[in-house]
């Protein structure tokens, strides 16, 4: 009796009722699989993945070749972001029906979540087998190579999809993607216009365009479509990180400074609600390298009169979990869940900037600047280091805004932390310090745009710091501010510079990430390298098509003794 009202309250879309009397079924001492079923589709249309979850669980013991149990606990898992058990339910879906495309979809999307996007791709040829021209398929497809660089690959996915569906505006704006990736600018902006042509509120076409005209270096156009994919898609992170890029570019002189800072702080927030939005799941896999620098950084602020609710709680939760995992450090993934889920979302939430001081000059005035213009203009290959950059009052104002501020959300392999310019690694001190350059140094550094500033802090024992690439601007300004006394090896923790440059012809993939490209080519011309090693107030000028890499890193364990190095790029000469 309670099982069929049950069943009519279902059909009817009464939810709630229809839950209570599946409820007194199963109570009833029935054990009835389909009650246990729509319990969790019930429960996973209402977003209560957890406990879907429970029910499709109970429902595959039951029932163990039950494949839309299997489906419907991995979509669960993967709402939750517990990655891997997505990907065993999906996999045993997969194996009970191995032609669903919609479970393939699924299985490979988490594939590639997870970093395996070669298996992805070879689930997405099988289902291509069965369905040849499905449109999901070849546009994840494609997606999953272009996520690990295989562009000219992709390139057929999306060209094939855009053939079998010539009006689909969503596979012209990835085609014109693909097409950017290889250098194709001029078909890129071809493809992006039929997209906006077909589709005018096609976010992703004006967005694809205005990447093309930013490639192109029209960087007015770029702006004004990056401005109409924002208002089509006002949650494009892209759209508003290069808005933020181009309006720091455009800086002249200090009264285009509150534009351009408006601009990073809006990026900068937008990125801060996307991080909380990634560990909004039940579930979150933090890299141990991570969390040691957000808890050493938690214990500074702390120590220096922070007292927010967020940061309290943070210290009373997490260290203990970090002290636990310490065992196995570096990239280890450590899962973050219920309590402490919520005290490390909170924390990330409790944004702060350090406030920088108000100074008339950074440089170190001491320094013959027009001796160092020379020295690096007639150098060979242009590469220079300049002792003591900084005045003190500079140097201390940026030491103070690395170790105070917030903004070190970018994860890398190498075990360290980036910060940029358009999310939030910036104030006025850091763009005046661009103008100071310009003006004492106008033969090096012109009238080029600044292209990229960042920073990069580093953990004292962990990882091995940035592999070897190149840069797409003219000039690249390394400099280092942590004191020297933090460097255990005085002879290293520098910078090592190849002294044969990037070819012109190669892409941004070849020169700034295929390391074994890179160094295939370096031994093959009998590149020599020059190491410069680590000083404090320590500033390295060199082209930026010259490879470079970290050197080896020894650093004295502790907060502020993190390598800190900040970065700023310069006018563009590689595509």
């Amino acid at each position: 009796m309670n099982f069929q009202k049950a069943l009519l309250l279902h059909q009817k879309g009464d939810l709630e009722n229809a839950r209570k009397y599946y409820i007194l079924d199963l109570e009833s001492g029935s054990n009835r699989y389909e009650a246990i079923f729509n319990l969790g589709m019930i429960d996973l249309q209402k977003n209560n993945f957890s406990s879907a979850a429970l029910f499709f669980n109970k429902a595959i013991s039951l029932k163990s070749n039950d494949i839309a149990s299997y489906a419907n606990a991995g979509l669960c898992y993967q709402q939750i972001g517990d990655w891997k058990r997505a990907e065993n339910f999906f996999t045993n879906a997969y194996n009970l029906d191995p032609v669903n495309i919609k479970i393939i979809n699924h299985l490979a999307a988490i594939l590639s979540k997870q970093g395996k996007a070669n298996n992805a791709i070879a689930l997405l040829d099988k289902a291509l087998l069965v369905d040849p021209f499905n449109f999901e398929v070849l546009i994840n497809a494609g997606m999953a190579l272009t996520d690990v660089g295989q562009h000219i690959q992709a390139l057929t996915y999306f060209e094939k999809a855009a053939q079998a569906f010539p009006k689909h505006e969503v596979a012209l704006a990835h085609l014109a993607s693909a097409l950017l990736e290889v250098g194709r600018y001029e078909d890129s902006l071809i493809q992006c216009n039929l997209a906006i042509k077909i589709d005018p509120k096609c976010s992703l076409g004006y967005l694809t365009k205005a990447l093309t005209q930013h490639k192109l270096q029209n960087f007015d156009q770029a702006l004004e479509n990056y401005q109409y994919a924002l208002q089509l898609d006002p949650g494009s992170q892209v759209a508003q990180l290069n808005i933020a890029t181009i309006t720091i570019s455009k800086v002249k002189d200090e009264n285009d400074f509150v534009n351009a800072l408006k601009e990073a702080d809006k990026s900068h927030k937008m990125t801060s609600f996307e991080k909380s939005k990634s560990i909004s799941r039940k579930v979150a896999e933090v890299p141990f390298f991570r969390l040691k620098h957000d808890v050493q950084q938690a214990y500074f602020l702390e120590s220096q009169g922070s007292s927010s609710t967020p940061l309290l709680q943070f210290l009373d939760v997490i260290p203990s979990i970090l002290e636990g995992n310490k065992s196995e450090q570096g990239q280890k993934l450590i899962n973050l869940t219920g309590d402490a889920l919520k005290v490390f979302r909170d924390y990330q939430n409790d944004s702060f900037i350090y406030q920088m001081p108000i100074l008339n000059t950074m440089l170190n005035s001491e320094l013959d600047w027009r001796n160092i213009e020379e020295k690096y203009l007639f150098s060979e290959p242009e590469l220079i280091f300049i002792d003591n950059f900084l005045n003190n009052e500079a140097l201390k104002a940026f030491q103070n805004f690395s170790l105070y501020s917030k903004v070190w959300n970018k994860e890398y392999k190498g075990c360290y932390l980036g910060a940029f310019a358009n999310q939030g690694f910036i104030s006025p001190l850091h763009l005046k310090l661009a103008l100071e350059l310009k003006s004492a140094m106008p033969m090096v550094f012109k009238d080029y745009p600044i292209g990229q500033l960042w920073g990069f802090k580093y953990d004292a024992q962990l990882g091995s710091g940035i592999n070897v690439h190149a840069d797409f601007a003219k000039i690249n300004l390394n400099f280092w501010i942590t004191p020297s006394e933090s460097n255990l090896d005085a002879n290293s923790g520098g910078l090592r510079i190849y002294t044969v440059p990037a070819p012109i012809t190669w892409k941004f993939h070849d020169y700034n990430r295929d390391s074994e490209l890179i160094y295939e080519f370096l031994t093959q011309k009998k590149s020599s390298s020059v190491t410069i090693p680590y000083k404090g107030n320590r500033a390295v000028l060199f082209n930026s098509a010259l490879f470079h890499e970290t050197d080896v890193i020894k650093f004295k364990e502790g907060y502020e003794n993190r390598r800190v190095n900040m970065t700023y790029l310069f006018g563009n000469q590689l595509a």
